[in-house]
């Protein structure tokens, strides 16, 4: 019983070892899709919120939605990106 677990304890395998490289790795890939996913978030809800906007102000003209949601994913994805920087 005792040479089984000197042969435990010394058989050079550690189960974190594995994983000490990829902690910098992932964390670094890992910032990056954060970022694209809080200017996403703003760009598709100010999107939305264009399109009911010109939905209700101009009573269902397809220019005014479509105007309203191109204006609205602008100015969501440049509030997204001030946020990602604030947050960074």
């Amino acid at each position: 019983m005792p040479q089984s677990r000197s042969r435990k304890k010394n058989h050079g395998y550690h189960p974190h070892r594995n994983h000490q490289g990829q902690s910098s790795v992932m964390h670094s890939s890992t910032s990056a899709p954060v970022r694209k996913n809080t200017e996403l978030f703003f760009a598709s809800f100010f999107g939305f919120m264009g399109v009911v906007i010109g939905f209700f102000m101009f009573d269902n003209h397809w220019a005014a939605v479509l105007g309203g949601a191109v204006i609205g994913a602008a100015i969501g994805y440049f509030i997204g990106r001030l946020v990602t920087r604030a947050r960074a």
